[in-house]
């Protein structure tokens, strides 16, 4: 079995967050309803929130293959304010190359997705939550398919 870690960088999420918020609120006519909508630095501690409930969600998702330390775990619900979000993976010898460059891309785009989505049904704009929570399952796919697809054989003479 190998190791696959993938890093995804908290500030990347939420700088990606902010830019897409930013383009997405900006058909809003009345300033007020703008502002409420876009994601600002006022609402990054909501923000930060949505990636970690996203982020969440993801190890869920890859659970089966996250490598877990023996003994006992522990866990807290306290706000977490951690700079990278880390999955370790154990994977077999062919699945391996090039997952970790790929799961990065994929989850990335997964938090930044379902953490808008989240974050827009808070501010009450549900119809730009929508556009972001119907990309989830084809996000969630890519990451499925990136897992349990593995490279062609190599056979040496």
């Amino acid at each position: 079995m190998e190791t696959v870690t993938v890093n995804i960088t908290r500030a990347s999420v939420l700088a990606d967050m902010k830019v897409k918020s930013h383009s997405e609120v900006a058909h809003i006519q009345d300033d007020k309803q703008r502002y409420l909508a876009e994601l600002g630095t006022e609402k990054e501690q909501e923000a930060h929130q949505c990636i970690t409930d996203a982020a969440s969600d993801v190890a869920a998702f890859i659970r089966p293959l996250l490598v877990f330390t023996s003994g006992t775990e522990t866990a807290t619900d306290a706000y977490d304010t951690t700079a990278a979000i880390t999955y370790t993976l154990s994977v077999t010898a062919r699945k391996a190359p090039g997952m970790a460059d790929a799961l990065a891309k994929t989850i990335h785009a997964y938090i930044v997705d379902a953490a808008l989505s989240k974050f827009y049904g808070s501010v009450a704009q549900g119809d730009l939550a929508e556009i972001h929570r119907v990309r989830l399952a084809s996000e969630l796919a890519d990451i499925n398919n990136i897992i349990y697809r593995r490279s062609k054989p190599t056979y040496t003479a």
